[in-house]
């Protein structure tokens, strides 16, 4: 599924073993959650903003990312893996065994906190 909203913000949250899966999605404002075991699977995301939240063994994985900013936080084993994309700022948040995989992901400038063996792998 394709969905196309360059002037709006679109917000995704999946709990409790729930599954989304998109081939694209292009905003003004991506926020994408996931909770409670629950996966989030998208092809290329396309946004100024960019929000992605993993927590409590969640998966959020992103094939192709491109944004002026993105943030990312995973927590209580959750995690968040890009494939790759480019962001002029990147702000990157992991505790508690989250997990932010992003290897071959551009970032201007980035911020970067981890705690409680979080795991945070981003190239710059």
């Amino acid at each position: 599924m394709r969905f196309h909203h360059p002037k709006k913000k679109i917000s995704l949250e999946a709990s409790s073993a729930g599954r989304i899966v998109f081939a694209s999605l292009t905003a003004a404002k991506l926020d994408i959650e996931a909770s409670s075991g629950a996966s989030v699977i998208t092809g290329n995301l396309n946004a100024s903003h960019i929000e992605l939240e993993a927590s409590s063994g969640a998966s959020v994985k992103i094939a192709a990312i491109k944004a002026e900013r993105i943030s990312c936080e995973a927590s209580s084993a959750g995690s968040i893996s890009i494939t790759s994309g480019q962001a002029d700022r990147g702000d990157f948040e992991a505790s508690s065994a989250g997990s932010i995989k992003a290897p071959a992901l551009k970032v201007n400038r980035s911020t970067v906190e981890k705690s409680s063996a979080g795991s945070i792998k981003v190239a710059n």
